[in-house]
């Protein structure tokens, strides 16, 4: 079974059933008890830094894509172009 990092949208029943569906375990990301404001955490801080590089491509930005495969595609050529540009 796969354990995936997500946010507290998804505690409670919506947990169980994507476990259930899916065979995927969900690991809500929590704040620790105490601490006020932002607090990155290690490996969901790279997971929305990449959304956000993906989200600047005009194309991603919105659903344009006809097929899954076009779309994924898209995402593979802003992945291509952010790694060109940092040569």
């Amino acid at each position: 079974m796969r354990k995936v990092l997500c946010d507290r949208g998804y505690r409670g029943d919506v947990d169980k059933d994507i476990e259930k569906d899916f065979g995927i375990e969900l690991e809500v990301s929590n704040t620790p008890n105490g601490v006020k404001g932002f607090l990155p955490k290690p490996l969901r801080w790279v997971v929305e830094r990449t959304f956000a590089w993906l989200d600047s491509c005009r194309r991603l930005a919105r659903n344009y894509e006809i097929s899954n495969e076009s779309a994924e595609e898209m995402i593979d050529f802003a992945a291509i172009k952010f790694l060109i540009n940092k040569i």
